[in-house]
């Protein structure tokens, strides 16, 4: 997956572009809890807004959130799943 980001450039970022930008940050996680669905509810709100900004026109930085700490602490919930 890795390679198709790069080769598509999903991921870069460009200064020079002309249209208005607009950055979205969702609340951070705390990584030591346990996945429950206000995670679900925090980051799906976010991701439809910086979606929603995408198709207004708006140059949209969107951080991706998760950290290493964040997968190993939710990698045994997924796997009981």
């Amino acid at each position: 997956m890795a390679a198709t980001l790069d080769e598509t450039g999903a991921f870069e970022v460009r200064t020079d572009d002309p249209r208005p930008k607009f950055y979205s940050l969702e609340m951070l996680p705390y990584p030591s809890g346990f996945l429950h669905m206000g995670h679900v509810r925090n980051y799906s709100i976010g991701d439809a807004l910086a979606w929603y900004k995408r198709l207004q026109g708006f140059n949209v930085l969107h951080r991706s959130v998760g950290t290493a700490s964040d997968s190993r602490q939710s990698r045994p919930q997924l796997n009981a799943a």
